[in-house]
């Protein structure tokens, strides 16, 4: 599934793995033979060009569509895909698909999707084996397995909740990766609680330039904070509730660092909501805007990334005094009495030469609030969690809600989740997953749509020029 075209590398060149996997791979899972794989030792024989490589990885998620803005961002094809968009574009194209929830695996987009993931689980298992031969600094080469861990089992959280069932490539080797079986969900689990645990004790408690040695104001290198942050959330969604408690506590009451700010200040590159940052590389990157959920010129068709909004629905989850309504979300009015929403987390154009006063937040202190509260819902801590809901619904300027039993306490809940992180991310796909009652909602939210649900597609399909590259693989239930 990575058959790679070879490549006339210069001696020694300090990124060889990085140019290899991002600019010369044709296909994303296996891994290539080790004489196309000509990886110069230097690039871990000092810690400037070591942690050039994990900085590399940075620069690339800002620049992929994943990442930032475009086709294949999560916020953008879950959005599309659960409740959040309404998309006015004509036609059967690969966006469509999502929003028709009738993916196949010829779907351009899935492929881009599950190539992006697999790229960085390559690129985290050469670096970490790199690292782990090299002689470098004791406290640099920790700080930097633990950054390629923590990476690891980001893409692997994204891969096993799209996908399910999947490949895992654990090493750079091709012997080992060749036509490599599908793990089960638990075991995929398993091994992102692995990294996150390793990634937790390895990386520094503080914000690190790039030396890793200097303090930093800038939050887009991980710390310790945002593999708990993801730790957290991974307890939940497997329902380890004491452990999802324990995890967002630490950072909740991680004041110094952290503190929930005002919804207009949300998303600035020096928030202190914010728990781990993408930062905008260049011209040809973004944050999450316009190009995700904005409308304009719909009846001109300008191109299918264009023609989405913001669900009527979600618009009206928000009362009047939200301070959330005025700076997250903005109208565009096409003719008097004809209005459609969008997204205005935040603010920049989608691309741009200037200096930016945002960063792409992946990670914050609100989702902690909410974890701790869902895991003391289940704990039967009402209280406790109606404190954490409130919380949040104080800075949005709303009163005080009240709990008085867990089935209340879950609805009320999910409500401020869906208020609080539509379009971050995926998580509202994510958690319509997690209900028992997620058929069905789906039928619901497809019906809607004038679109039918069967419960396979809870899943993706795996890309069809990935089963026909490796003959062990199998297609996802139902595709």
């Amino acid at each position: 599934m990575l058959k790679c075209n070879k490549i006339d590398f210069m001696k020694n060149y300090l990124y060889m793995v990085l140019v290899f996997v991002f600019f010369s791979c044709k296909k994303l899972v296996d891994i290539p033979p080790p004489e196309n794989l000509l990886v110069s030792e230097n690039v871990f024989s000092n810690s400037k060009t070591a942690a050039g490589v994990i900085s590399n990885i940075y620069s690339q998620m800002s620049l992929d569509g994943s990442y930032s803005a475009g086709a294949s961002s999560f916020s953008l094809i879950c959005g599309l895909y659960s409740d959040e968009l309404t998309d006015w574009s004509v036609g059967g194209n690969d966006q469509a698909q999502f929003y028709q929830n009738n993916l196949n695996d010829r779907n351009s987009i899935i492929l881009a999707k599950w190539g992006e993931l697999y790229k960085y689980i390559y690129v985290c298992n050469a670096t970490i084996e790199g690292l782990q031969e090299s002689n470098l600094n004791q406290a640099v080469k920790k700080q930097l397995i633990g950054e390629a861990k923590f990476v690891r089992a980001f893409q692997l959280f994204y891969l096993v909740n799209l996908w399910g069932d999947v490949p895992v490539p654990r090493t750079k080797s091709y012997l080992a990766n060749a036509n490599l079986r599908k793990s089960p969900r638990d075991s995929i689990y398993s091994l992102i609680k692995r990294d996150l645990l390793d990634a937790r004790d390895m990386l520094s408690s503080q914000f690190l330039s790039s030396d890793l040695v200097t303090a930093y104001p800038e939050r887009v290198r991980p710390t310790k904070w945002a593999a708990s942050a993801l730790l957290a959330r991974v307890y939940l969604y497997t329902q380890d509730y004491l452990s999802a408690e324990a995890e967002s506590s630490e950072i909740i009451n991680k004041s110094d660092l952290f503190s929930l700010e005002a919804p207009s200040n949300t998303f600035l590159k020096d928030s202190k909501d914010a728990i781990w940052q993408i930062k905008a590389e260049g011209s040809s990157s973004g944050t999450f805007n316009s190009l995700e959920a904005y409308t304009y010129d719909i009846t001109n068709g300008i191109d299918f990334l264009h023609s989405v909004s913001l669900a009527p629905a979600v618009v009206r989850l928000f009362g009047v005094e939200d301070l959330r309504l005025k700076s997250w979300i903005g109208v565009y009015e096409e003719s008097p009495g004809n209005q459609y929403y969008y997204s205005l987390k935040y603010k920049n154009p989608a691309y741009y030469t200037a200096p930016t006063t945002e960063y792409t937040v992946v990670l914050r202190l609100a989702e902690q609030f909410l974890i701790r509260s869902e895991a003391r819902l289940h704990l039967s801590r009402m209280n406790e969690a109606q404190e954490d809901v409130n919380m949040i619904r104080r800075r949005s300027g709303l009163n005080d809600t009240t709990i008085n039993n867990k089935e209340m306490g879950l609805n009320v809940l999910l409500q401020e989740r869906q208020r609080e992180l539509f379009l971050e991310w995926g998580h509202r796909w994510m958690d319509i997953k997690r209900q028992p009652d997620l058929d069905s909602k789906m039928t619901n939210v497809t019906v809607g749509k004038g679109a039918t649900w069967v419960d396979y597609k809870v899943v993706f399909p795996i890309p069809r020029t990935e089963l026909e590259s490796d003959k062990s693989l199998e297609q996802s239930r139902g595709y």
